[in-house]
């Protein structure tokens, strides 16, 4: 039997996005709730309501074209 795969990065951008809306019109009481029922990684939906960008918005000053 194979391993199962990891959800792709556009699934945990939706999971994430998921979760803030559900924090702001109050369907989730607190973040670790929203992080049960979407599935969101923890570390990633704390970042993102910290005020932390997503590894490409920080790398931005880096990159030798602009992005698109």
């Amino acid at each position: 039997m194979t391993k199962a795969k990891r959800p792709g990065r556009a699934q945990i951008a939706q999971n994430v996005a998921k979760a803030i809306a559900g924090l702001s019109d109050g369907t989730y009481k607190n973040p670790n709730q929203a992080v049960n029922a979407t599935g969101a990684p923890r570390a990633t939906l704390f970042r993102h309501l910290n005020g932390g960008k997503t590894r490409r918005e920080v790398n931005v000053q880096n990159q030798a074209l602009t992005p698109i």
